[in-house]
């Protein structure tokens, strides 16, 4: 049924406001609860974008991420519903970001008013942490020395592929070669923490030690400043590796062995009796409760070529 509007008396179709559309758009405002202006801040020195609870953001301009970066900071967005974000173009040396939104609200049983706003952002130049580190000439927090105490460090090429591999080297600051391992240098502990973890669930290893030194304290604000080292050792065995297990590791293996060649370095140590076949695994745990010993290393073994098997018996 059709009904007059009860502001301008046009004829429209029956609505639970009595409004027409153009005195809906023009008397009712939706985005009236949402925040039009904000801030976000940005690293002088790097130039990433906070992104709270000390986290900074790596975003180029007008991209999906600052995009998201910014919807955070419009407060009032739960009580409508959002269908369209874009940015509007701005000089890049304004030091200003703009978004276009869409927001859309049911008003009445069955009235749904959607409109167009726009968020204004400044941007605040501040330094992050890392920045603050750097000019004040402390390039890193917490180090993780990796060691391995063999000649042919097999298993080192290894870790370094999986690094590689799963990126676990993007927060590293520096990497050092030194005898016998690396040592990785972070700027924060949880970055040492998460690579030293990623390292004993990887190879073979073991924490020898994890230390921590204080070189600055402020007293007033109760806070000080540390560095802290995190020691690992991947166990003394590569692949093609001939050992001898001791008595403890013969018996919870099965009775494999004592002579057991190495097939493989995962997180624990593949073996097999060259004798009878058999396979298991050394954890190392168990390797270091015993530390077997390395007879023959993958250089000093002779490849040989089976061209006939004679049955005897």
């Amino acid at each position: 049924s059709n009904m007059a509007c009860c502001i301008c008396g046009t004829s429209m179709q029956y609505n639970p406001s009595a409004m027409c559309a153009a005195c809906l758009k023009s008397r009712v405002d939706i985005t009236s609860e949402i925040s039009k202006t904000g801030e976000v801040e940005q690293c002088r020195g790097c130039g990433r974008y906070s992104g709270g609870q000390s986290r900074w953001i790596a975003c180029d301009l007008e991209s999906k991420e600052l995009l998201a970066l910014c919807l955070k900071h419009v407060h009032g967005l739960d009580k409508v519903k959002l269908i369209d974000a874009a940015f509007l173009w701005t000089e890049p040396h304004s030091k200003r970001l703009k978004l276009k939104l869409q927001v859309r609200k049911e008003l009445h049983s069955g009235v749904v008013l959607q409109q167009s706003m726009v968020c204004e952002f400044v941007v605040k130049n501040l330094y992050c942490r890392n920045c603050h580190m750097e000019a004040a000439q402390i390039q890193w927090s917490s180090v993780v020395q990796v060691r391995q105490k063999v000649d042919h460090k097999r298993t080192f090429y290894l870790l370094e592929q999986l690094i590689i591999k799963h990126k676990a080297h993007t927060q590293t600051v520096q990497v050092k070669e030194v005898p016998d391992g690396v040592d990785f240098y972070f700027m924060h502990s949880r970055y040492a923490q998460r690579f030293s973890q990623f390292v004993l669930g990887q190879v073979p290893s073991r924490l020898v030690s994890s230390s921590e030194k204080v070189y600055s304290v402020d007293l007033n604000n109760n806070k000080a400043n540390s560095k802290a080292a995190i020691a690992l050792e991947i166990v003394p065995v590569c692949k093609d590796d001939l050992i001898c297990l001791m008595k403890r590791n013969h018996a919870s293996l099965g009775n494999l062995g004592p002579i057991a060649l190495c097939t493989g370095v995962t997180q624990n140590i593949k073996l097999i009796d060259p004798v009878t076949m058999r396979e298991g695994v050394l954890r190392p745990d168990m390797f270091y409760k015993e530390r077997p010993s390395t007879l023959m290393s993958a250089s000093q073994v002779t490849e040989y070529t089976v061209l006939d098997v004679e049955l005897t018996g």
